[in-house]
């Protein structure tokens, strides 16, 4: 009796097992379709459109790969810039900044501010940041300031609402920008959200990583995006998505590459769009991202979905003028704000627009026009409807999200 049962606890595992190594197929030759194969993704009119990660970790800090090697991972996923900010960068980590290859590096750091991380990219603050003391008057007077010196670069508030990270109290006025998403964030809330749900995306990953991740999106938090637009009825502040990028986990007292920099820079990034093309001269195209950054001139996607290029969200006005993302206008007569996407994809989406976190509308059109006729900070999402493998079906999942256009 008891050999029976062994026989039969045998053949049910081995059966079990067969059935999840031919799911585990079939996971990994899934791909969502958005837009057919031949379609040649091209700038948006007068525009050029290029994609960076941000908040990477090198082996100086958190990550396990050296300031090379991750260029080189961003290079082979096309990526035209990164920005570094390990932990209290060191002054020497700074002259690894210039272009590796075909990549654009930027060094910035990290400072732990009261019980808060904040991100800052191009500043010189290191000969000012002495001891913790002197670091938090400083940090402290900069935020206060509502005149920006230039020297004091941009200062982006990460993870604002994570539980240990979480702001208290008022935002500062010289807060220029918040990471609306953070990976390792998303990845976290999902575990402390719903186990089940967590534990399946692991069992997911190593057969379709970039299906695990959109798991992830479909049912992330939409709490930043709300602090986001709260912030933005009063004052400008940008949204940036950070990869939080360290490629580093530690199991049974080893350390281990994963998931790898080239996944984790296929998930989101940040698009800018500019006027002009990069030169390849380093000087010169950091201050052209820098800019773009720094205005708020760039969109958030999450590339793993589909290529986003040719993307493109203005106001226009009676004479034609285009204001780009990130601008702030006077209100005026027949202003237009017009939406347009690389083309009509292949699943249902929606393009939403939003003023003052409101939707004021849903288009099923690639390309989408709204008079505007009120003041407000305009802001817009696109999101697809996409099938996942069973148990998942069919779900909204967020593919695109612009800076606002504030209109004063």
């Amino acid at each position: 009796m008891i050999s029976k049962i062994k026989s039969i606890l045998l053949y049910t595992s081995l059966s079990l097992l067969f059935i999840f190594l031919i799911y585990g197929v079939l996971l990994s030759r899934y791909s969502p379709s958005v837009f057919s194969n031949d379609l040649v993704f091209k700038d948006p009119e007068g525009l050029y459109d290029y994609s960076g990660v941000m908040n990477v970790h090198t082996i100086a800090g958190s990550g396990s790969g050296t300031i090379p090697e991750i260029a080189e991972a961003a290079e082979e996923g096309g990526i035209n810039f990164v920005v570094f900010t390990d932990l209290n960068t060191p002054q020497e980590a700074r002259e690894d900044e210039g272009y590796i290859n075909n990549v654009l590096v930027l060094v910035g750091s990290q400072y732990k501010y009261l019980d808060s991380l904040l991100l800052n990219i191009d500043g010189n603050l290191d000969d000012r940041l002495q001891g913790a003391g002197r670091s938090q008057i400083l940090l402290t007077d900069i935020l206060s300031d509502e005149t920006r010196t230039p020297g004091n670069g941009m200062f982006i508030l990460a993870h604002p609402l994570k539980p240990g990270y979480k702001w208290s109290g008022e935002y500062p006025v010289g807060l220029d920008a918040i990471e609306v998403f953070n990976l390792k964030g998303i990845w976290q809330w999902t575990w402390l959200k719903d186990h089940s749900s967590f534990i399946w995306t692991l069992i997911t990953y190593p057969f379709n990583p970039k299906l695990a991740f959109a798991r992830l999106f479909a049912e992330s938090s939409d709490e930043e995006i709300d602090l986001w637009d709260q912030l933005n009825r009063d004052r400008k502040v940008i949204g940036i998505s950070g990869s939080a990028a360290e490629s580093r986990v530690r199991f049974l007292g080893h350390v281990y590459q994963f998931p790898s920099y080239q996944t984790l820079f296929s998930i989101m990034r940040n698009h800018v769009l500019l006027t002009s093309e990069l030169t390849g001269s380093f000087e010169v195209d950091k201050k052209k991202i820098m800019a773009a950054l720094k205005q708020g001139q760039s969109y958030m996607s999450l590339d793993l979905l589909a290529n986003p290029k040719g993307f493109n969200s203005y106001i226009k006005d009676s004479d034609g003028k285009k204001y780009l993302i990130g601008s702030e206008i006077k209100t005026k007569k027949n202003l237009e704000l017009v939406v347009q996407l690389p083309s009509k994809p292949h699943v249902p989406f929606q393009v939403i627009v939003y003023r003052d976190s409101q939707r004021i509308l849903t288009s099923t059109s690639p390309t989408t026009s709204l008079p505007i006729r009120e003041p407000g900070s305009y802001r817009v999402v696109v999101r697809l409807r996409v099938i996942l493998p069973i148990p998942d079906g069919k779900k909204w999942i967020p593919w695109i999200f612009t800076n606002p256009i504030r209109v004063n």
